[in-house]
């Protein structure tokens, strides 16, 4: 199902993201949400059911009223925030939508307390995630196998390692056979199709009349190299995907971590904390807390002074959250009414 099929069934259209909070800037993206209601009679069907449609692409999407509700029960934020949308972001609204919005309160429990928190710790997470991989550059170079291969030539005196790409031995006309009760410990042999195919290191038995031949003794480190390789690929897969708006600072060596990331998180903590203290969330920021938030997306706190902030947030989330005066989950029977009120 596309969105020329639901186009006549969406009951709500709003703009959220950053142009919701308050916080965005003129390059911003344009995000829209929305809410569709199929007719009853298509609802008595052997197939599934659609539960969110998109337009074009992830920028625009529509939930049907099904999936918006259970998403709504289980406190999802950005479900929740569609039920708070400041008067100027929302595009369309109906009769339908307004019975939501006027029962908005059933969906507030000491879950969306912790939905919020959670994410917002997730995000914490990704901030210092992505803090280690901004701090930590790798080569764009990609490990290969013999990078993690030492080699002892036959008639050394003493095991003295040397790295296998000083040996002048090439492995690729060589063949390996296991050294008996040694980990990853092989004797190299000339005249062979190759020690590595593909992803892995091939043996071979060697006639005894061939064995005065051996090179040497060849260790092979392949836990650090499917290491190295699996931090390479996070490294490049993330300089591939992550918005280049968001990181030109950061490739002046402006700012060392993603300040729209922390101003989510912090973003997220002041919605818990109105929760907690005031039963619903804050989707659009005002006066000083939408100015510090701004300061925090340009880059006036440190990024130490930000996961400080955040976790002193945390811990007042983890002390209040369980004493404040919210039911613990929704009233599923009462909702399940307003549900099939809406169906019909």
């Amino acid at each position: 199902m596309n969105y020329e099929m639901i186009k006549e069934m969406i009951v709500f259209e709003g703009i959220t993201g950053s142009k919701a909070y308050g916080t965005d800037l003129p390059t911003s993206d344009l995000d829209i949400r929305g809410l569709f209601i199929l007719p009853a009679k298509d609802r008595i069907t052997l197939f599934d059911l659609p539960e969110e449609v998109s337009k074009e692409n992830e920028d625009t999407k529509y939930f049907e009223l099904k999936k918006f509700m259970q998403l709504a029960m289980k406190a999802t934020p950005n479900i929740l925030e569609l039920l708070w949308l400041p008067p100027d972001c929302v595009l369309k609204n109906s009769p339908q939508f307004q019975v939501l919005m006027d029962n908005r309160k059933l969906f507030i429990t000491k879950q969306a307390i912790t939905t919020h928190a959670a994410y917002a710790f997730s995000q914490i997470s990704k901030a210092r995630g992505q803090n280690k991989l901004i701090n930590n550059p790798i080569s764009k170079d990609r490990p290969e196998r013999i990078d993690f291969c030492w080699f002892v030539p036959t008639g050394k005196t003493r095991f003295d390692t040397i790295p296998m790409k000083d040996s002048g031995i090439d492995l690729s006309k060589c063949r390996a056979s296991v050294i008996p009760h040694l980990t990853d410990c092989y004797h190299i042999y000339p005249n062979g199709t190759g020690v590595f195919k593909g992803d892995m290191l091939v043996f071979d038995s060697i006639p005894k009349d061939e064995r005065e031949t051996v090179l040497g003794m060849m260790t092979y480190q392949q836990n650090g190299y499917e290491s190295s390789l699996k931090k390479w690929k996070e490294y490049w897969d993330w300089m591939k995907n992550r918005n280049q708006a968001r990181w030109e600072d950061y490739d002046r060596k402006q700012f060392d971590f993603d300040r729209k990331n922390m101003l989510h998180t912090i973003r997220l903590m002041l919605s818990a904390e109105n929760i907690i203290k005031n039963g619903e969330p804050i989707v659009r920021f005002t006066g000083e807390t939408l100015t510090y938030l701004r300061k925090i997306r340009g880059g006036e706190f440190s990024y130490d002074e930000l996961i400080g902030l955040a976790t002193e947030k945390m811990n007042f989330i983890d002390s209040n959250k369980d004493t404040c005066n919210l039911p613990e989950s929704s009233n599923k029977v009462k909702i399940n009414k307003i549900f099939q009120e809406l169906c019909r």
